[in-house]
């Protein structure tokens, strides 16, 4: 061997070598990126999970904190808008303080109609800020012809607004009577709440 076909074999080999080492290097950087991607995913996932255990946390403080507070509204809120059951109730408040009531009415509602109408589709309406909470409006109306005095009236107001099914007076209309003084008719505006 000659030593034109040395240099020629030594060029060559070291060429491969080069080649060699570039394709190394350019596998291996492909590698240490896959790996450094994969730990950057579990990383994230680390503290994706981290949030989401002091989320658990927070939420299970919070549900301590206020389990006894949704223990008493499910008591005293009632589940249905048992009309019937209200109007009971209201007629036996007023029964029992011998007021002679003309009328009690809840909003109109489409329910249930084969048409649409404009009118509201519900009776009740969410409350505001409170998650699952509804409303419902009910107008009494006592009868004009048989006034009542007027601790007759604080009475039916207190009765009413400790029963479960008649919670708020939301507007009051007093009419004195021209015929029986110190006497007086009333109409209400009631809420009712609604935990279905």
């Amino acid at each position: 061997m000659n030593t034109k076909k040395i240099h020629y074999l030594i060029l060559a080999t070291t060429g491969l070598l080069a080649l060699s080492l570039i394709a190394s290097l350019v596998i291996g950087l492909n590698i240490l990126r896959k790996h450094s991607d994969g730990l950057a995913e579990v990383n994230l996932e680390s503290q994706v999970l981290q949030n989401q255990q002091t989320n658990l946390a927070k939420a299970q403080k919070a549900i301590d904190q206020y389990s006894e507070l949704n223990d008493i509204a499910r008591t005293i809120v009632p589940k249905d808008k048992d009309q019937a059951r209200t109007v009971r109730d209201i007629s036996t408040i007023a029964g029992d303080l011998n007021i002679k009531l003309s009328s009690i009415t809840f909003p109109a509602s489409s329910l249930g109609d084969s048409k649409k109408t404009t009118v509201k589709e519900t009776q009740v309406s969410p409350v505001k800020n409170i998650k699952g909470v509804y409303q419902m409006q009910i107008t009494v109306q006592q009868d004009s012809q048989i006034p009542v005095s007027y601790g007759t009236f604080l009475k039916f107001l207190e009765r009413l607004e400790s029963n479960r099914r008649t919670a708020q007076v939301t507007n009051i209309t007093i009419t004195p009577s021209s015929s029986q003084p110190g006497k007086l008719s009333f109409n209400l505006t009631l809420g009712t709440y609604i935990k279905p």
